[in-house]
């Protein structure tokens, strides 16, 4: 069995209950301790804490699933943990009820959430989300026994919940923090300075998304050609750069620097994944903005599907013969 091993006095947190170990709790890992496997984590001192699945891309890198010795994670794992929910949910409720059937690591379950509504009809229906590579590994088998033990008459998955985000030129981190309030698996938020990275870690902090939201400095530019080149995929990805030209003369070198980060954007996305594209240059019109986007589109041979253009909202009033204060636009699309 692989092993995790914490680093000197670690321990306490997990001893009193909490199921998570962060990457920067671990001191050794003992076996492959491959991705998706079952790992037992260890105190410094070799006491057994618990056995979860481990996710070394994740800085929450272990969930622990048990913390008996004796109890390994599998299907007859799951029709004990899913019985056990039931049976509290059944002593509480009445059959009629729609209520949260699995909540996650508050019914031992971690990253599971399952939510059982009931029809006028008296039909059972399941809305389930797999939030995190340990119940991913078991997808079939939970969909399998929770059929098996609710008699649902459709179980619905919001994949939506899978989504890999980017928010690139991320300054202070807000749509970064938006994509995971709204459900994203994980974000990565990006900018080249250093001061807004730090601000962001802040709000990362403030809104406890730390074992969803990560910051780094980097430039957007390189970044969007390494994770073409490397092969990277993501479900979402927003791009809200600064202005790229202060002057008309710098429009058409500007209209090249928009291309190329929607363009590379649209290579790394999911097929049917979405681009949150924006622009706050009063000298790069809408027109020239949309006309971009479609360029870029075809040059990479995507399909893309508009599922909104926006300009400025009440807090930004435009003054009529006052051409500048009409300046932000921000496209959403769909990209195939």
């Amino acid at each position: 069995m692989d092993r995790v091993f914490l680093k000197d006095k670690e321990e306490k947190r997990i001893r009193l209950g909490h199921p998570w170990i962060f990457d920067n709790e671990i001191g050794q890992f003992q076996g492959p301790c491959a991705d998706g496997t079952s790992v037992e984590v260890m105190s410094k001192s070799g006491l057994f804490l618990g056995r979860g699945i481990i996710n070394r891309k994740s800085r929450i890198t272990v969930r622990l699933f048990t913390r008996n010795r004796e109890e390994f994670i599998d299907r007859a794992f799951f029709e004990r943990r899913i019985a056990n929910a039931c049976a509290l949910r059944a002593a509480v409720f009445s059959p009629e009820d729609s209520y949260r059937l699995l909540f996650a690591e508050a019914d031992l379950v971690p990253g599971l959430v399952c939510d059982r509504f009931v029809s006028t009809d008296g039909d059972v229906f399941l809305s389930i989300q797999f939030l995190t590579l340990g119940v991913d590994t078991f997808r079939d088998d939970i969909i399998s026994v929770l059929r098996e033990q609710t008699g649902a008459k459709g179980i619905f998955e919001r994949s939506d919940v899978h989504v890999r985000g980017l928010d690139a030129f991320t300054h202070t981190g807000s749509f970064a923090l938006n994509a995971w309030k709204g459900g994203a698996a994980s974000v990565l938020a990006v900018d080249i300075s250093d001061t807004a990275v730090e601000t962001v870690n802040t709000n990362i902090a403030l809104n406890g998304a730390a074992g969803t939201v990560r910051a780094q400095t980097a430039d957007v530019f390189d970044l969007l050609k390494a994770a073409d080149r490397d092969g990277e995929r993501y479900g979402c990805i927003i791009l809200d750069p600064p202005a790229f030209t202060k002057s008309a003369k710098m429009a058409d070198k500007a209209y090249g620097g928009y291309k190329e980060i929607n363009l590379r954007a649209m290579k790394i996305l999911e097929s049917g994944g979405y681009l949150v594209s924006c622009s706050c240059s009063h000298f790069f019109s809408a027109e020239q903005f949309y006309h971009m986007i479609q360029n870029a589109a075809m040059d990479v041979g995507k399909t893309i599907q508009f599922l909104g253009k926006y300009g400025p909202a009440a807090d930004h009033p435009v003054l009529a013969g006052y051409a500048e204060s009409d300046y932000l636009k921000c496209a959403v699309m769909r990209v195939w």
